[in-house]
This record gives structure tokens, sequence and C-alpha cells, in this order.
């Protein structure tokens, strides 16, 4: 499936003109492979025509990461498969969308009906029921997979935090972030799971007024603007040492980019 770069769909109708869909790949825009071979990224340029008079883009960026399969979670189906292929896919603008056209979530090989309400795909060898609409959420294979998603999520997060690139690009990644309840219950894991593990590591980006750093989200404090007024006005009259008493040592102030 990797290996298409096109695919056509002809639409038929009775009485009426038919229609023709297509969607490609117009570019790939390699990142990086990590050393250990188990993780890289790229970014995917789509194309989308009908009947060639409305052409859309639209981009992804993407994360993929290998895991070993854990004996716990070995099915018969899967006997022979020692690793997990997870890949993440984060719309860089809005996805394509259509009247008969829903924005699924979740993806084994060709995408399933869930709409997950994540804000980013999941694409991975889930075992599917027999009509491949959904995936089978009592099964220990799916079950593994599901606890390998918040890590790779964590990883591609921390990944284009790190990346040099303007601040508002930056900014957008918090866009990706599962907030929200999940369309399906079972789905809750993995969303408490992402936000547990991103509390407990250095993601939110601070104003640079006051140090400009990295911090945990724990130690993140945001500042009402009438009073950041105030300290800036104070910092261009010189009092810089004064302010530093206000701010304790291990709490810093969140960019304000972030404060919605």
């Amino acid at each position: 499936m990797s290996k298409i770069k096109k695919l056509s769909v002809r639409e038929l109708k009775h009485g009426d003109l038919d229609r023709t869909y297509k969607i490609s790949v117009f570019r790939e825009n390699y990142i990086r492979r990590s050393g250990t071979n188990d993780t890289e990224s790229f970014i995917l340029h789509l194309v989308a025509e009908e009947d060639q008079f409305l052409t859309r883009q639209c981009s992804y960026y993407m994360w993929r990461q290998w895991f070993p399969v854990e004996n716990e979670y070995r099915v018969e189906q899967r006997k022979d498969v020692a690793k997990w292929a997870i890949t993440l896919a984060f719309p860089l603008g809005k996805r394509f969308t259509g009247k008969n056209m829903i924005a699924a979530g979740i993806y084994a090989l060709h995408p399933t009906e869930m709409v997950t309400g994540f804000p980013f795909i999941i694409q991975t060898d889930f075992l599917l029921v027999s009509s491949r609409e959904s995936i089978i959420f009592n099964n220990n294979w799916n079950q593994g997979i599901l606890h390998c998603i918040p890590l790779a999520f964590c990883s591609a997060f921390r990944a284009l935090i790190s990346v040099k690139s303007p601040l508002s690009s930056k900014v957008g990644v918090f866009g990706y972030l599962p907030c929200d309840i999940p369309c399906y219950p079972q789905l809750t894991q993995v969303r408490d799971a992402i936000q547990a593990q991103l509390k407990a590591e250095d993601v939110i980006l601070c104003d640079v007024s006051f140090g400009g750093k990295i911090c945990k989200p724990t130690e993140a404090r945001t500042i009402l603007p009438a009073f950041k007024h105030i300290i800036e006005r104070a910092s261009k009259q010189g009092q810089q040492s004064e302010l530093a008493h206000l701010f304790c040592r291990n709490v810093h102030i969140v960019h304000p980019s972030l404060d919605k």
C-alpha cells in the first residue's frame, strides 16, 4: 500500500454525467530517520482533483515508529509479526472533506469508519471486525497497539517542539493535543496516557521576557495582561533585579501565544 502514489475513483450516475475523483502524492519531504532505525518522519503533500475543475492540496507531518510486540499481546493471527509499525499523521492545515466524506481517525491499511475525535490520524495493523468498519477493542493485539500509541505521540510531539522552526509553527503543534472526550470510551486510556506523560516533560514554550526556556506544565504560569504590561514597563526602566524576586525559581511564564 505504501507504494501507491495515485488513486482514481469513477462515480457512475444514472441520468447524469459520471464524475471522477483523483488523489495523488504530490511530494514527500524526507526529514529524518533515527540512528536506531525505530523512528522516521517526513512531510507528505497530497493533491485532490475532481473532474479536473477543482484542485485542492493537503499536507501531513508523518511520524512512524516501530515497537516490539510484547508476549502478553501476541495473537494467533499475527504470530509471526515481531514489531508494530505505528504511523501518526498530523494535518498541516485543513484535511480533505466533502459531502459524503468522513474524517476517519483510524486506518488499518484502508480507512475505517471510526471518527476518534483526536486531531491526528492513526495508521497501524489493527485487527478489525468482519465488516472492516472498526477495530476490535477487546483484543489483545489491539490493546498492545493502543498501549504504544501514547509513546509514539509523545515522541512525535517532542520532535516537533525541538525542531528549528518559527515560534508560530511550534505553537500550532499544541493543537494536536487530544483534549476533548474521545468518540469511543475505549480511547480515553490513550488520551489520558498522552496527557500524563507530557505533564512530566519539558514541552511548554515560555515567554522570552522571563527566560524563554521550555518547561514542564506543572512549572508553567500565566499572568494577567495588565500586570504583564506593568512588568514590561518596569523592565524598560532598569528594574530587572527587583523583578527577578517576583517569580519563584521553578516557575516559568507561558508564552503569550499559548494563553488561548
